[in-house]
């Protein structure tokens, strides 16, 4: 009954340049799914992007069904540090000082909900607005399915097998193809991706499907670097306190 864009991340509604290319090219990454179906993607940068809402809005109107699902703001600022050391991204600096850094805004920002969420709230019905938290997929995975069923009014019989049982995210094969800063050179490439040789290469080996294979590649290494070959370390309680304080200040 539910059918997802070709890409778990479309990231059209919150990049200037993929909303510029039109309703068309977002219905792209849907073109498999059959009529009739439910059609959705996932794409947390919407969820910091204050201009997403009116986006939505002024492509579909207010029959959209929207689901947030928060975590412990400040735990969600500790795994954002580790998935951008997985993508090279303040892979030099410790947790303390990325707080301080060049993202230090993102690292608190996305942890503000309330700000966040009224842009959504001012445009949508609360009908069409479910809020899930994220904590609650491992406590009861199916339950917490069930309740996104119920929101989407669709068959909440229905039990996806991973919703059963512990998926191996670490397999051999997997591993086995993962290389040390190959991560680091293609986000090197990426802030060069208007660079003439970089367009040039691009264009030259998407057709032979060349492209895929680098960001499969890219996939399973910020996978491992982050959750496989390095194990998080317990954050200083007085870290936890200064994202604590940040989030209680915004909701006031």
């Amino acid at each position: 009954e539910i059918c997802f864009s070709r890409k778990k991340e479309t990231h059209f509604f919150h990049d200037d340049n993929n909303f510029a290319k039109g309703l068309d090219y977002y219905k792209r990454f849907f073109a498999d799914c059959p009529a009739g179906k439910i059609k959705g993607e996932f794409t947390p940068g919407y969820f910091a992007n204050y201009d997403t809402a009116k986006r939505i809005f002024e492509y579909f109107g207010e029959d959209v069904k929207i689901i947030f699902s928060l975590r412990n703001p400040i735990e969600r600022a500790y795994s954002e540090y580790f998935y951008n050391k997985c993508r090279e991204i303040d892979s030099g600096l410790t947790f303390e000082e990325a707080l301080e850094g060049p993202l230090s805004e993102r690292y608190f920002k996305r942890g503000n909900y309330f700000s966040n969420i009224t842009p959504y709230l001012r445009r949508f019905p609360k009908e069409n607005i479910l809020i899930v938290i994220y904590e609650d997929i491992k406590k009861d995975p199916v339950k917490f399915m069930e309740k996104i069923y119920r929101f989407l009014d669709v068959d909440t019989s229905y039990a996806a097998e991973s919703a059963r049982k512990h998926i191996n995210t670490s397999p051999v094969q997997e591993k086995i193809l993962y290389v040390p800063l190959y991560n680091k050179f293609i986000a090197f490439l990426k802030r060069r991706h208007q660079n003439p040789i970089v367009l040039f290469l691009r264009k030259l080996l998407k057709p032979l499907g060349v492209t895929k294979l680098i960001h499969y590649l890219f996939d399973i290494n910020y996978k491992h670097t982050g959750n496989t070959f390095e194990k998080k370390p317990p954050m200083k309680p007085e870290t936890r306190e200064k994202i604590g304080r940040a989030s209680c200040r915004e909701r006031v």
